[in-house]
């Protein structure tokens, strides 16, 4: 079986839906699935030309090789995958796969992408329940070929056993809008307040020139805080790896709810780390143990982060439910239930085997 993966950005960046499906990649291989990543990267052009050039990559690569299937990696806020692509890829002859990484928007633009993926897709996979309750309610028709798989940790193991360092709190990830960065700053400022020792380590594929990190360095110059907040940006992954390790607590506040789809969440499950993150805005089963805050108040942070510092009963055992919670996310099971999927999705057409 030979599969095309298509994701809206490549690796080297680690974090990101290009990161998981290059991951997601040597997993399948290692099923006996021939399965190519191609990444489709940003170009400069004006949008209608970045559309047709991204087209001419993908076509090029489908005369070029012969797949059984495609799987598209959809970012609803990705322009690499335009109109002109998702056309193209819902009238192959070739059964398309399609993952929702984005919670579902309400332009026009993105409804009409929506709904032609859904409508012409052999099968739908989402990463959280409340996705796949989302589509439920909007489109029940598509309840047959609608699946949910996890993401799994893009960082590995560090390599060694590293100590703790005391009261440092860590963040992994993009900083952008879904990530509040303005929460885990102003509660790390009430946590400081309570124990003068605190550290924040921010770990994860960020650009130190984006005008939010800038932002917010300068709001650490003002605080005195320049000493205590650690910028650490990219990183290989052993060394992500290993500046998490060292964290006591990870403090993860998203602006739309914990999720199994967040790689963050997973790397902080899969290093077994103590955890405080915003509460999901649906129900998700796979996430019950952990410690949630259903406020955005930083106060509220801040006083749930202070109580586990202090109590290291308290953070052994959320690491213990890390712990737990992240054999539920191996990539070894996603990989074979993508397997699954794709002899589903392939079966109508080779017949019985």
């Amino acid at each position: 079986m030979k599969v095309l993966l298509i994701s809206a950005n490549a690796p080297p960046i680690i974090c990101g839906i290009g990161d998981y499906t290059e991951i997601l990649s040597k997993y399948l291989n290692s099923k006996n699935i021939q399965s190519s990543h191609l990444g489709l990267q940003k170009y400069s052009s004006p949008r209608f030309l970045k559309g047709l050039r991204i087209l001419l990559k993908v076509r090029k690569a489908l005369q070029t090789e012969k797949f059984d299937l495609i799987h598209l990696q959809y970012e609803a806020f990705s322009i690499e995958q335009s109109y002109l692509l998702i056309y193209y890829l819902t009238h192959l002859r070739e059964p398309l796969v399609v993952t929702f990484h984005e919670v579902f928007q309400k332009t026009k633009n993105q409804i009409w992408r929506d709904r032609t993926l859904l409508k012409k897709a052999a099968a739908v996979i989402v990463n959280d329940q409340g996705r796949l309750e989302s589509i439920l309610q909007l489109w029940p028709m598509v309840k047959e070929k609608l699946h949910c798989l996890w993401v799994g940790s893009n960082l590995p193991l560090p390599g060694q056993e590293l100590p703790l360092k005391r009261f440092m709190i860590g963040y992994f990830g993009f900083i952008n809008g879904v990530k509040r960065l303005d929460i885990l700053m102003e509660s790390f400022k009430i946590i400081k307040q309570e124990i003068p020792k605190a550290c924040l380590r921010l770990i994860g594929a960020f650009d130190k020139n984006n005008s939010e990190v800038k932002k917010w360095q300068q709001w650490a110059d003002r605080e005195g805080f320049v000493e205590s907040i650690d910028w650490s940006g990219p990183q290989s992954r052993i060394i992500s790896s290993q500046k998490i390790q060292e964290c006591e607590l990870m403090l993860l506040p998203f602006s739309d709810g914990a999720s199994p789809r967040r790689g963050s969440l997973q790397a902080a499950l899969f290093l077994g780390k103590a955890i405080l993150a915003s509460a999901p805005v649906l129900h998700e089963p796979d996430l019950e143990g952990l410690t949630f805050v259903k406020s955005n108040a930083p106060k509220d942070w801040a006083q749930q982060a202070i109580a586990i510092l202090k109590d290291q009963n308290l953070r052994q055992e959320l690491e213990g439910t890390s712990l737990s919670i992240s054999q539920k996310f191996s990539w070894e099971k996603m990989a074979e239930k993508h397997l699954q999927i794709y002899l589903q999705v392939l079966k109508p057409k080779n017949g019985p085997s």
